[in-house]
């Protein structure tokens, strides 16, 4: 997110930030490899894949809502409100409800969505968008 920062709010990184990207990415790297550094070839292309565009979506979305003028709790609930239905049509016409309702259903795959939806996503999003109001600069706010 701090390398994105640069080109979408015009944000100047300091030595430190780039040495914390390099660590982290190596951390990334050797993960995807398996610990086999020097070789491209990934365990699971298609996962890496999605982590990494996952990833990409979760900083845009983060970095672009550095600039929303709506109230943090509103603007959380505005992007719920719109998120809920589009992404029930998704399940529906996709991988369906079978895990989660019914007699194939799934409780284990059901307790990860409500913690994964209320504290991950809910909660945890809430305070920080709740700690960014808080301060003027938040890449230098002490937490």
């Amino acid at each position: 997110m701090a390398f994105l920062a640069v080109p979408i709010l015009a944000q100047r990184l300091t030595r430190i930030d780039v040495a914390a990207g390099l660590i982290a990415y190596a951390g990334v790297w050797t993960i995807a490899t398996r610990g086999e550094v020097f070789n491209v070839a990934f365990a699971d292309p298609l996962g890496v894949g999605l982590a990494l565009g996952s990833t990409l979506l979760w900083a845009l979305y983060w970095l672009l809502n550095a600039r929303d003028a709506r109230a943090p709790l509103v603007a959380q609930w505005q992007n719920f409100s719109v998120a809920v239905p589009v992404l029930t049509v998704l399940v529906a016409i996709g991988p369906g409800f079978g895990n989660f309702i019914g007699e194939s259903a799934n409780p284990q795959a059901l307790a990860a969505g409500v913690y994964v939806g209320l504290c991950e996503m809910g909660i945890a999003s809430c305070c920080g968008k709740w700690q960014f109001t808080r301060c003027r600069a938040p890449p230098r706010c002490p937490i």
